[in-house]
């Protein structure tokens, strides 16, 4: 949540991946925002976690983003690793920013 709020992305997360996000939280950023992106760790739980949300949320338009996890497992190990401008590139390319 706080690297994307460093670029100006409205973020939000479950507790851990393995907690699935709310039937009604769901419906409350579909709501709220035109595009809704989920982007989970490049780890086995983080895929299988994306793949059981984007599954049930596809059909209303969910976008998955899934970053080549040799940038890092996550969005801060990219920060940490390849700077904040590469965080911002791959946005810009999935049209988040």
């Amino acid at each position: 949540i706080m690297v994307f709020d460093t670029i100006g992305v409205t973020a939000v997360c479950p507790r851990s991946e393995t907690c699935l996000i709310s039937e009604e939280s769901m419906n409350m950023l579909f709501d709220r925002f035109k595009k809704v992106f989920i982007w989970y760790d490049t780890d086995n739980v983080g895929m299988e976690r994306a793949k059981i949300i984007y599954d049930k949320y596809k059909e209303r338009g969910l976008i998955t983003i899934v970053h080549d996890s040799n940038l890092g497992k996550d969005t801060s190990d990219i920060v940490k690793t390849h700077g904040i401008n590469k965080l911002k590139e791959l946005c810009k390319r999935s049209e988040i920013l």
